[in-house]
């Protein structure tokens, strides 16, 4: 009897609080009407505290899954809001975290914001708290065991190669080569594009080459790739649907419209040659397009005035020096076998004589 007291006046100050002062999150589907909360100060959330214990009968930091209760509301929305004093001592206190420990309110006063137990928000928050305590361990252990690495690290870097892969969390370069640092410079893009008129590709294929001297650049495209997938699909949805409606104009689609293209001319390709239906010829065109798109990034890197000056052997203008001649490789990583697969596509420096003649 003393809890509901203590609920029933809890809830009708909030509801005598003056409507400016409040943001209106709506959750759903466990809390389905709209409540008004006011922006409480610490006095207000230790009422909160003491009115979730009272309720429930449990100790607030033994509240690790949320039910379908007015716990819910109090301990989600009103104890970790991060603009409480006892949010930030909640957040100090445990390990668990929730995704409401980083919203902003008043932000969140214009969604609406579902709550599920089942989702596993409290992974997301912690993440870059377990990559922290990772790197502490990781850091420890090199610094430990391989403390010549970690001074030549200090003093500069020196990397043989340039490595052009996708953005995909699948395939890190490090890990599948089990690369030490310091042993690849890398540019990782959506579908591990390079257009001609993208900076940042060009700048770290300039910086590679000019000041530090790379001798190799490898192109590695993966399969599954989420970007030649989108490709794929567009090109599949313009054939079935026999349309040629634009795409929107989004950072995005820009820059997959070259593999766009490239992926209207390999259906092309397959169509004309084979019979299949359309799961096979999506299967098949995933594939064709992933490797056709590496030997085109090659080839737009070949073609690119950095490449073309350092195999004249020019004098590079960031370094004062003339670099090795780069040679350009291209790999697919198979998800399927975790393993790398030269495609046998190499193009190397053309020997300076033949070069020479060309010239004249």
């Amino acid at each position: 009897m003393s809890a509901f007291r203590t609920t029933s006046a809890a809830l009708s100050a909030f509801r005598a609080t003056p409507r400016a002062s409040f943001v209106k999150p709506k959750f759903q589907p466990h809390i389905g009407d709209t409540l008004w909360v006011p922006s409480l100060g610490i006095w207000g959330a230790t009422a909160g505290m003491l009115v979730t214990i009272l309720l429930s009968g449990v100790p607030l930091f033994q509240h690790d899954v949320l039910d379908k209760t007015p716990v819910a509301w109090f301990y989600e929305v009103l104890l970790i809001r991060p603009q409480t004093s006892f949010g930030y001592l909640y957040q100090a206190g445990t390990k668990r975290r929730l995704s409401t420990t980083r919203l902003d309110l008043s932000f969140a006063s214009q969604q609406k914001l579902r709550y599920s137990s089942k989702v596993a928000m409290p992974f997301q928050q912690a993440v870059p708290d377990s990559l922290l305590d990772r790197n502490q361990s990781w850091s420890k252990a090199f610094e430990t065991d391989q403390p010549d690495i970690a001074q030549a690290l200090r003093e500069g870097q020196h990397p043989k190669v340039l490595w052009l892969g996708c953005s995909d969390s699948r395939v890190p370069e490090s890990v599948v080569c089990n690369a030490r640092p310091g042993e690849l410079f890398v540019l990782r893009n959506v579908a591990n594009q390079f257009h001609l008129h993208d900076d940042s590709a060009v700048s770290a294929l300039t910086f590679a080459v000019q000041a530090l001297g790379v001798e190799h650049i490898i192109v590695v495209g993966h399969t599954s790739c989420g970007g030649v997938a989108a490709a794929v699909k567009q090109v599949m949805r313009e054939q079935n649907e026999k349309t040629s409606d634009l795409l929107p104009n989004t950072a995005l689609n820009r820059h997959l419209t070259p593999l766009i293209g490239l992926a209207r001319y390999s259906y092309i390709k397959l169509h004309e040659r084979h019979s299949m239906d359309d799961a096979e010829l999506q299967e098949r065109l995933m594939r064709l397009v992933t490797e056709a798109s590496v030997r085109q990034q090659i080839q737009n890197i070949v073609d690119h005035p950095v490449v073309q000056d350092n195999w004249s052997e020019k004098e590079s203008p960031l370094n004062g020096k003339v670099n090795p001649r780069v040679t350009l490789h291209g790999w697919i990583h198979n998800l399927g076998t975790s393993q790398l697969l030269d495609l046998n596509v190499t193009v190397s420096p053309p020997p300076l004589q033949e070069k020479s003649k060309t010239d004249s």
